[in-house]
């Protein structure tokens, strides 16, 4: 049985976007007007209010944040597939690479 996604709310990625504006300094108006959208897109990212938040705007936070937009997707890869946090190994490396080997054993599990 092939894997399926999770279509709820990314409330994990909403609130690590959030966290980064706020460590960044700057307010929803000020994250808007810098990424090209309105204050309201930025509150319902944040408040997970969108299920499929656009990319582009995506990308352009990860910028803004100094985050890598691959660790972005990532996060949303964990909350769309549901995988558990608590089996990441400690201290994690790169979260892209523990993503792919999440999904890639989630995927082979589902297919054995």
């Amino acid at each position: 049985m092939p894997v399926k996604a999770n279509h709820a709310r990314l409330v994990l990625t909403g609130k690590l976007l959030g966290a980064a504006r706020k460590l960044a300094g700057l307010s929803q108006k000020e994250v808007a007007s810098r990424v090209g959208c309105s204050q309201s897109n930025i509150a319902q990212i944040e408040l997970a209010e969108y299920v499929e938040p656009d990319p582009m705007i995506l990308q352009k936070l990860s910028v803004l944040y100094n985050l890598e937009y691959a660790d972005v997707i990532a996060c949303i890869v964990f909350e769309r597939y549901q995988i558990d946090f608590s089996a990441m190994p400690s201290p994690p490396g790169s979260l892209r690479k523990i993503v792919v080997e999440r999904v890639k054993l989630k995927v082979e599990a589902d297919f054995a």
